[in-house]
């Protein structure tokens, strides 16, 4: 209305009706898109969905997802109080770091010092993060998510979901509880809420510089290893020679492809910490490592992130020394030592097993999540688990839609008879297993898009961040309570 509006006030008549057909049109084009939508995955997209992201999950598990597939991760992790317990780690030796001792031994008892210390207060006792008994001065890291921080989570009256029957105001009130009753046992408390010490790290560079000193490796987080597609240029300048052609690749229907023909995990995974060897080919998930480079590689197999920048590297500390430098400054000799070189992160086994091919040598394993089960084996492709069915119907998705976006772009150029055009639809199936339709093969680019779009958008709602705001309308006292 806005835009009709306005150009009804400053547009010529012309251009109002104008504006009025496009409106029309794209009404029409939006009316079209809702009927073919909703005839090949049976829901209205336009009422239960924001983005075709969310179409595309929705049409999967409406139409084509089995129970036991995909393991639901807990919000905050199958080990969550081991995050919480590496963060409150590092704030305890950044603190002990702060106190003057007149011998090395460590003032402040902890988890990894001495064993967490039991408080008394007449039958009852309190557990406490640390303690210093020289000062008697207990430190208290508070996780926001366990105690019920009123600045992440505004919404005082949300239930907890770990705490039954509790909100995040009757956690955080607890949590206040235990603090003024310490305190009014004559112990000085050092409170740490989480957030504040996650902006501490932001914007110090000491504590950071501190931080990364310190050999603390964190539990295995699934996201690590979710890394974003390698588009550096290798070579900048080539002069071709006589005779010489430089030739474009285009790899087409990737993601698809990968969905059709690659292995999944099925189920839970078996978290197993500290393995004790650094042979991946065993399992069959993702593995927290360290792992040694090769000294000379042209293309490096493993991303890797230092400063939110996606890397490549054969040495961990050249790309931290010389990533803000001018590439005329940078050096093209490595003078680092081994343990200097050496990566620390989280990469599936599969990209392990391609490093370890190329030169790569794992020094340390530090936790492994392995899926038993996967949707097929490796060699013969013979479906593992008919029982599931995976492979089955992520295929039956993408086949599907690999169907629609076929019959859309039309009949080959060299399909001008009746004859090739039957061979045309046999190979097809030979080939992709694929029944094309002969009286739906028709070039319609908008459905074409369409179908396209749905086959490349298919997977990346399961790599969605969990901790997105989303804004509700409610239209009764019920939906809002």
């Amino acid at each position: 209305m806005v835009c009709l509006q306005h150009a009804n006030k400053n547009s010529s008549h012309g251009t109002t009706k104008k504006y009025q057909s496009n409106v029309r049109l794209l009404k029409q084009g939006c009316m079209k898109f809702q009927v073919q939508f909703k005839e090949i995955c049976g829901f209205n997209l336009m009422k239960n969905c924001i983005t075709i992201t969310s179409a595309c999950n929705m049409a999967y598990r409406k139409n084509w997802m089995l129970e036991n597939q995909i393991a639901i991760q807990p919000v905050p992790g199958w080990h969550s109080n081991h995050i919480q317990f590496h963060k409150a780690l590092r704030w305890l030796y950044w603190e002990e770091k702060q106190l003057t001792r007149s011998d090395l031994l460590p003032r402040i008892a902890h988890v990894m010092n001495n064993g967490e210390r039991k408080l008394k207060d007449g039958t009852k006792s309190f557990l406490v993060d640390g303690y210093d008994e020289k000062t008697r001065t207990i430190y208290e890291f508070q996780g926001c998510f366990y105690h019920g921080c009123t600045t992440c989570f505004p919404n005082r009256g949300m239930k907890h979901p770990y705490h039954q029957n509790k909100t995040m105001r009757d956690v955080q009130e607890e949590t206040r509880t235990k603090v003024e009753r310490l305190s009014q046992l004559g112990y000085h408390v050092k409170e740490m809420w989480e957030c504040e010490w996650n902006r501490k790290i932001q914007t110090e560079p000491r504590i950071n510089e501190f931080i990364e000193w310190l050999d603390i490796v964190t539990p295995l987080n699934p996201r690590e290893a979710f890394f974003g597609g390698r588009t550096n240029a290798i070579k900048l300048y080539h002069k071709v020679k006589d005779g010489e052609q430089i030739n474009y690749s285009d790899m087409i229907s990737l993601y698809p492809c990968a969905n059709l023909e690659c292995d999944y995990p099925v189920g839970h995974p078996q978290l197993i910490d500290q393995p004790g060897t650094t042979d991946v080919s065993r399992y069959y998930g993702l593995v927290k490592c360290n792992i040694l480079p090769p000294y000379e590689l042209y293309h490096p197999v493993l991303p890797y992130r230092i400063e939110s920048k996606l890397v490549f590297p054969l040495c961990r500390t050249c790309v931290q020394e010389q990533l803000k430098q001018h590439l005329t400054q940078c050096s093209e000799k490595c003078p680092h030592s081994p343990q200097e070189q050496s990566l620390t992160g989280t990469w599936t086994t599969l990209e392990l097993e391609k490093a370890i091919q190329k030169g790569y040598i794992i020094t340390y394993i530090y936790e492994v999540w392995h899926f038993r089960e996967k949707s097929k084996e490796d060699e013969n492709k013979i479906v593992l688990l008919l029982r599931i069915g995976l492979n089955r119907t992520l295929s039956q998705y993408i086949k599907t839609f690999m169907k629609i976006k076929q019959e859309a772009s039309g009949w080959p150029t060299e399909c001008n008879t009746d004859e090739k055009k039957t061979n045309y639809l046999q190979e097809y199936k030979d080939h992709e297993g694929i029944q094309l339709d002969p009286v739906k093969i028709e070039k319609n680019p908008g459905l074409r898009s369409l179908a396209k779009l749905m086959l490349n958008s298919f997977w990346g709602k399961f790599g969605q961040r969990p901790n997105q705001t989303q804004v509700t309308t409610c239209a009764n006292p019920w939906q809002f309570f």
